[in-house]
């Protein structure tokens, strides 16, 4: 207990080293898996030095994104959200600023636009989808902006299976029932009678799925796919930060902390430089 209370002191004063490197350490040692540490970040809010209470703060922040992420990752296993819901907390896991209640009202916003559509059908829907203004990106750049729904609906611009989740949310929204399914054309959006509407083909309808193979993607399934695409942007886009968190995510809670000790430099520690150990 003796040594454990040195060592938390020792690491309480590396907080306040010049070298960020440093500080950044210190940081990761008094998060990392200790039951206690909120309990010492909050003693740490009171510290009359401004750069302590600062590194509290950050501190106390990462916790509340790594609870929210395991509360996000619970909630897609128990179905307890709906896709919407789902595809929001996972766009805050890259734009982590933003709020998942600012995108649900716009969600809302989007749905008092359908209204006037009486979507009672395929065509129906398909007519409000093209008539707002929802479409695919023009060639194959990996963007972050088309996997994240917020953005989605802001900009009426996203990947396939992200629109064919905003077109089959809309329909259930006004009682139509529909599937998600991926195509041999790309997602889209299934009715009862096997009619598919394909985003990617400015909503094209396919009047008999036979004429496409077909696999219908869940909300986990929909889901790990969002948080995928985010991760091959956060690689092409070499933004390090991102490649953590999704990776954590999509290794699940399980794995999620060894992920990092398999991956190599620099996404991970292993074969890391002995210079920057």
């Amino acid at each position: 207990m003796k040594r454990k209370k040195i060592k938390i002191s020792s690491l309480v004063k590396l907080l306040q080293d010049e070298d960020s490197r440093t500080a950044n350490f210190a940081m990761a040692e008094i998060i990392s898996g200790d039951k206690n540490a909120e309990t010492l970040l909050a003693r740490l809010q009171e510290s009359p030095r401004a750069i302590v209470r600062k590194a509290a703060h950050q501190m106390q922040s990462i916790l509340k994104r790594r609870r929210e992420r395991v509360s996000f990752l619970e909630s897609v296993r128990m179905s307890r959200n709906s896709l919407m819901e789902n595809l929001a907390n996972v766009h805050v896991l890259w734009y982590d600023e933003d709020d998942v209640a600012e995108i649900m009202k716009t969600w809302e916003e989007t749905m008092e636009e359908a209204t006037q559509y009486g979507v009672v059908d395929l065509r129906c829907l398909v007519a409000f989808m093209r008539d707002a203004g929802f479409k695919t990106p023009c060639g194959n750049e990996i963007y972050s902006d088309n996997y994240c729904i917020g953005c989605v609906l802001a900009d009426r611009l996203g990947a396939d299976f992200c629109l064919a989740a905003v077109a089959s949310e809309t329909a259930a929204s006004f009682g139509v029932w529909t599937d998600i399914v991926r195509t041999d054309a790309g997602f889209g959006v299934m009715d009862a009678d096997g009619k598919i509407a394909l985003p990617s083909a400015d909503w094209a309808i396919v009047s008999d799925c036979k004429e496409l193979r077909t696999k219908v993607f869940t909300v986990e399934m929909l889901c790990s796919l969002n948080l995928s695409m985010l991760y091959l942007a956060s690689l092409t886009s070499e933004s390090f930060r991102y490649t953590c968190v999704l990776g954590e995510c999509l290794a699940g809670e399980k794995y999620g902390k060894r992920l990092f000790q398999l991956l190599p430099y620099p996404l991970g520690k292993r074969n890391k430089p002995p210079s920057e150990k």
